[in-house]
């Protein structure tokens, strides 16, 4: 796993919200300050194709992302 994949988990862990990309994007930059947005798109696909997090699509909004796959 990459440093920025683990970062990107770490960031959705952290917090009880269902985050969009943007503020995914802002904390993970504050801890590593070189990150770009397309970064953190390109990981997020990737975690949801591989199963690891959810995409929740919102009409008219950002979709968001959740760690917990299962229905809740």
């Amino acid at each position: 796993m990459t440093k920025q994949r683990k970062l990107i988990l770490d960031v959705m862990k952290n917090g009880y919200t269902h985050k969009c990309a943007e503020d995914i994007y802002m904390a993970a930059k504050q801890k590593m300050p070189a990150i770009v947005m397309a970064t953190v798109y390109n990981n997020l696909n990737h975690l949801c194709s591989a199963g690891e997090i959810k995409r929740i699509k919102i009409p008219g909004e950002p979709d968001r992302f959740d760690i917990t796959t299962k229905s809740h």
